[in-house]
């Protein structure tokens, strides 16, 4: 493998011109890293699109995120220059934001299942569910609707029911029993429904976790 030495100029004119446009984001200089953003921007979103699979709209917003911690590591004395190359640094701050979105897509997961089964469970008990904080109040009424039937979910009477009754504590294998089909397509099924619940409650701005849900 032939030295850094024996690279052709271009190259090594490219290193140190980026070296030298880092060691001025370090310095606090916007100019040089709004320069830095472009030519990083296009190397994360392919690595969002290609390696995470995320869709393009998700791949760009991730890479801002990418670059907002890298100017916030660069500015705070947080990259070492002797440790790592800054393309290096960015693609290691971009693994770290693609994983707090998988925790935070898990966390708002994990929070509509908890208060679409407490409407599922008061459904059953036709009474109203119980006393939540009142930032919740919103959320919880909002899903007694829609499984209900109001509001523009685009949920079908299947998927409402499917919804109620797996919330309400069945399991895929119960449902499939009733519905006469494999396990494997009602979970299929389920995903689809909390897909079209999840996006009508951003619709309405319930786009994050619940705060008693959320954490680092």
């Amino acid at each position: 493998m032939p030295s850094r030495d024996d690279q052709p100029p271009s190259a090594a004119a490219r290193r140190d011109e980026l070296r030298a446009l880092t060691a001025r984001c370090v310095a606090g200089n916007e100019a040089a890293f709004a320069d830095l953003s472009n030519r990083l921007r296009p190397a994360l979103v392919r690595l969002f699109t290609e390696k995470m699979s995320a869709k393009p709209d998700l791949a760009d917003d991730l890479a801002q995120r990418a670059l907002i911690g890298l100017w916030q590591a660069l500015t705070t004395g947080r990259y070492d220059e002797s440790r790592s190359a800054v393309t290096t640094f960015a693609f290691a701050v971009a693994h770290k934001v693609w994983l707090q979105h998988i925790r935070a897509a898990g966390r708002a997961d994990a929070a509509l299942t908890r208060y679409t089964r407490l409407v599922a469970v008061s459904h059953q008990r036709e009474q109203q569910p119980p006393a939540e904080p009142a930032q919740h109040a919103a959320l919880l009424e909002s899903l007694r609707s829609a499984l209900a039937g109001a509001g523009d979910t685009q949920l079908t009477d299947e998927e409402r029911w499917l919804v109620r009754n797996w919330a309400g504590g069945q399991s895929d294998r119960d449902l499939a029993k009733v519905m006469g089909i494999a396990p494997s397509n009602v979970n299929v099924r389920k995903q689809r429904a909390y897909a079209k619940l999840r996006a009508y409650l951003q619709r309405l701005g319930f786009g994050d976790a619940p705060a008693d849900e959320a954490g680092d």
